[in-house]
């Protein structure tokens, strides 16, 4: 799995069997979806996450979790370096969370190493500023939907039933 950094369309190389089992991930069928999952993870590396991840539309943004303030939570002085891979079928999802990268050790932002796992526990709570991003993307996206089908749509309608608004066994 290759990704980049940037909010990009992933790879599109897959086959004709994946494209058959991923459909129910694409915006096409009504539905959003979010995963957040550590960046060098093994689970990016499963057959069935890369034909995801090289589907058409499908997206992914890296994040640090350092830049969105994740804290050391055995001492606060200290960020903790966590680099995050978020994937979604929604590139409006994941536009806030773009530039969320570390901006660089310096005197007011020193990183601590998650030694021997200690703080691994602490560090899977996701930290104020992602969760207000991810909302507002997540917001964005289904601002921009419509959960019922407009004039227009219903006069287009091949279905005799959907134009005139009835059930289809009238």
């Amino acid at each position: 799995m290759e990704l980049d950094e940037t909010n990009k369309e992933c790879d599109t190389r897959s086959n004709e069997r994946d494209n058959d089992n991923n459909k129910y991930f694409h915006k096409e069928h009504g539905r959003l979806f979010v995963v957040e999952n550590p960046y060098g993870s093994e689970m990016w590396k499963l057959h069935s996450w890369e034909s995801i991840l090289n589907s058409r539309g499908i997206f992914a943004v890296k994040v640090q979790m350092c830049a969105a303030g994740l804290k050391d939570p055995l001492d606060p002085n200290f960020y903790i370096q966590k680099d995050t891979l978020i994937v979604s079928n929604s590139q409006v999802i994941l536009e806030p969370l773009e530039g969320l990268k570390c901006p660089g050790v310096s005197a007011n932002h020193c990183h601590r190493h998650n030694e021997q796992s200690r703080r691994s526990e602490q560090t899977q709570v996701w930290p104020q500023r992602f969760c207000e991003k991810l909302a507002r993307g997540i917001l964005n996206a289904i601002s921009q939907m419509s959960a019922y089908p407009t004039r227009q749509e219903l006069a287009e309608s091949a279905c005799p039933a959907c134009r005139w608004r009835r059930r289809k066994d009238d």
